[in-house]
């Protein structure tokens, strides 16, 4: 193999055509690793007579071979060019294959005259090599100055930039021949890389009724690609295609071309015709975060579609509900990128935003709708204030913690009696969780307020969370409270004591007993009975007797739990009394007490004179 490495390396040197033929020669007869050594050799050499064999046998050669000639594409340079003037159609195509796979743009001119070829699958051939290197070049830029912007550019060399500039010369010259082959590759190319308001490069080729300017907006309506996000974007600002680029945005529902249209709004924000262009984009099917998902999209693009979506002329409440979920689940800068935006939002629609945005996925994006939340005293608070709780994040809920606990507070006390059951159970619960002796020390204050409504909710509420026992000494305070009504619902919270302060709470009813109000003393007869011990049952037969029917009816309700006897011939007198109110207590004692006793003539009786039915 050394002997031969030099020969090869030999003939690489030799600039006679008869080298070639050799090296050729080698490749069709020898064995490996000869074989491929020789195509090395032709490749190295650069020479036409080699290389443009090497084209016109492409298809023939194994696939190791192909991918070695792709990756030199370069060294086919002459070959390449002279092969795409054979007439023989697979040697075109070979030479359009090289080109198109190895992404040489340098010989972008040869597949521009092969669009005019009369062979329509040589033509097609041609028109796929400028759909790869529009895709490929996408990227690149040119502006009002003839200038190559190549920051996009691999490694951004010299002469890639030349390569470029090469494309987009062989693709102009395309455009101009445009009438002459009808392909519309070449324009798609065109657009993926010149904007359209580089003026110099259109010279007047996308109006209404130029045959490249129908095309153009043909592609705009039909074809969905983020490669022509920046041309459709620049097209806003264009008279002649604004109609075809909004429609076509309208209707956009591609996400990598979404994402990059949003992208490159970002970039060309500043040219107010281009602001008045997505003005005009009303009913955007894309706007419906339940089919496009923002969080599905790459991370710039997240990043770019909150003023994308504000630039829209969509209705205000579409808008809302897609920052909504930008907000709760997109990535954690976009999320704070809508929300630094809302205040472009009418009242109604930034609380919809920021409810959702207290919920997000993002612990930063939490906290900062909850500090727009609190810095404007949202009155949304109230309605977030239970999930914020449990928020998943530690942030969030510390935030609550040490910031809400006033507010919250003060807020149930404020809408207690506008809650029904459900609520006030559900609130109050929360609350105590906030901080329960913070929440206690509220519930004190409460307690002590010079109205007696807001006594009565602090009973109501102790009894509601089972917190009677850790509010005794404000509830034994109110049992001798100047309202009467106070009284009495003090008297009957301290009926759900616990027995292991029943002794404290006996002392305390038995002073009820001695109150003025009938419905306070009844009251106190009812709790003493829950306390269930016998030790009350001698004070409950005192009063089986009393002149007033509440307090009767209650003591003989309560002795049931401890002399039955007593309580139902107690009862039977109550039933037979000649005052109609005793009559009527007394039978509903014996509903409550679902009695068995068989008194049959005197409840017909006592139906008769009360019009009470049992």
């Amino acid at each position: 193999m050394s002997q031969a490495s030099k020969i090869y390396k030999f003939l690489e040197n030799v600039r006679y055509p008869a080298a070639d033929q050799v090296l050729l020669t080698a490749m069709r007869r020898a064995e490996e690793p000869y074989r491929t050594s020789a195509l090395e050799s032709i490749l190295e050499a650069q020479r036409p007579a080699g290389t443009t064999e090497l084209v016109k046998q492409f298809n023939e050669y194994p696939d190791i071979w192909k991918e070695m000639m792709i990756q030199r594409a370069n060294h086919l340079h002459h070959g390449l060019r002279q092969s795409g003037s054979e007439a023989d159609t697979q040697t075109k195509l070979n030479t359009l294959d090289i080109i198109k796979k190895s992404h040489y743009s340098r010989l972008a001119d040869v597949a521009g005259i092969l669009l005019r070829d009369k062979n329509n699958v040589v033509a097609k051939s041609a028109g796929d090599v400028f759909i790869e290197f529009g895709n490929l070049n996408a990227n690149l830029k040119i502006n009002s100055n003839d200038d190559l912007v190549k920051q996009s550019i691999p490694g951004g060399k010299e002469s890639q930039g030349r390569s470029s500039w090469i494309l987009i010369s062989a693709i102009d010259s395309a455009l101009q021949n445009y009438k002459l082959h009808r392909r519309r590759e070449s324009i798609y190319a065109a657009m993926c890389i010149v904007s359209a308001h580089v003026d110099h490069f259109w010279k007047n080729m996308l109006q209404p009724f130029h045959p490249v300017g129908k095309s153009v907006r043909e592609i705009l309506q039909k074809i969905n690609r983020p490669q022509l996000a920046r041309f459709t974007i620049t097209a806003l600002a264009s008279n002649d295609l604004r109609s075809a680029a909004f429609h076509s945005i309208n209707r956009q529902k591609d996400l990598p071309t979404l994402g990059m249209l949003a992208q490159e709004y970002l970039n060309h924000k500043k040219r107010e015709q281009v602001v008045y262009g997505m003005t005009l984009i009303k009913t955007p099917v894309w706007m419906n975060p339940l089919e496009v998902a923002p969080e599905k999209m790459d991370k710039p693009s997240q990043l770019a579609m909150p003023e994308f979506v504000l630039a829209t002329g969509a209705p205000e409440e579409k808008k809302a509900l897609y920052f909504s979920a930008i907000c709760e689940k997109s990535v954690e800068q976009a999320g704070l990128a809508a929300l630094s935006l809302i205040k472009e939002f009418s009242p109604e629609q930034r609380d919809i935003i920021l409810k959702h945005s207290v919920e997000s996925n993002n612990e930063a994006v939490a906290m900062k709708a909850l500090d727009i939340i609190l810095e404007k005293k949202n009155s949304q608070v109230r309605k977030f204030i239970a999930k914020l709780i449990k928020s998943p994040h530690p942030r969030v809920r510390a935030r609550i913690r040490t910031e809400l606990k006033d507010y919250i507070f003060s807020t149930y006390w404020r809408n207690f009696d506008s809650l029904n059951d459900d609520k006030r159970l559900a609130a109050g619960k929360t609350i105590f969780k906030v901080d329960e002796n913070l929440a206690h020390q509220f519930w004190v204050q409460h307690a002590n307020l010079p109205q007696s409504s807001d006594r009565l909710q602090a009973i109501r509420m102790a009894c509601m969370l089972n917190r009677v026992d850790q509010c005794l000494d404000q509830i034994f305070q109110m049992t001798t409270d100047k309202d009467e009504y106070v009284r009495s619902a003090a008297v009957m919270a301290l009926g759900r004591a616990h027995n292991k302060k029943s002794n404290m709470v006996l002392q305390r009813l038995l002073v009820a007993l001695k109150d003025r109000n009938p419905r306070v003393k009844a009251n106190a007869i009812e709790a003493i009975g829950n306390i269930g011990e016998e030790i009350v049952a001698p004070v409950l037969a005192q009063y089986i007797q009393s002149p007033e029917n509440r307090v009767r009816a209650n003591a003989i309700k309560a002795l049931m739990n401890f002399d039955k006897e007593l309580a139902s011939k107690a009862m039977q007198k109550m039933i037979k009394d000649h005052r109609p109110n005793h009559r009527r207590s007394g039978l509903w004692v014996y509903k409550q007490t679902k009695s068995s006793l068989k008194i049959p003539n005197i409840l017909k009786k006592a139906q008769e004179t009360t019009h009470v039915s049992v």
